[in-house]
């Protein structure tokens, strides 16, 4: 992404056009994630969720925008739903432990890292 102030000014359009398409909250959300606006992400990608939600991408992608406001506890929510739709994923496993660790929860952050060192190791 060179532009991405370009590119989101494309999906705001392309939402305007039709606000049916995941896929244009998906993206949206991943360029205002990746401008630092955390807050307009996770609306993006609850938007993106509300047209797919059994997408584990869209709740992991959801809870690492979460984590980075400092909303673990949410964060963790988002992972779970990840990890309901797709229990396989190391990476939700990964980013849950981050979470409860982040917490203080550590008895809870080492069973997730358990859980993602299992999984990667396949």
């Amino acid at each position: 992404m060179k532009r991405p102030s370009e590119a989101l000014d494309c999906y705001d359009v392309a939402a305007g056009i039709d606000p049916t398409d995941g896929a244009v909250w998906r993206n949206r959300g991943t360029i205002l994630q990746s401008l630092g606006r955390l807050e307009e992400a996770v609306e993006s990608y609850d938007r993106a969720l509300a047209i797919d939600p059994a997408s584990a991408d869209l709740w992991y992608i959801r809870g690492t925008a979460l984590d980075g406001l400092m909303r673990h506890e949410e964060a963790i929510e988002s992972y779970d739903s990840a990890l309901a739709i797709n229990p396989g994923d190391a990476r939700s496993w990964n980013r849950k432990g981050d979470a409860f660790y982040k917490l203080g929860q550590h008895r809870k952050a080492v069973e997730c890292y358990d859980k993602f060192i299992e999984l990667s190791s396949r």
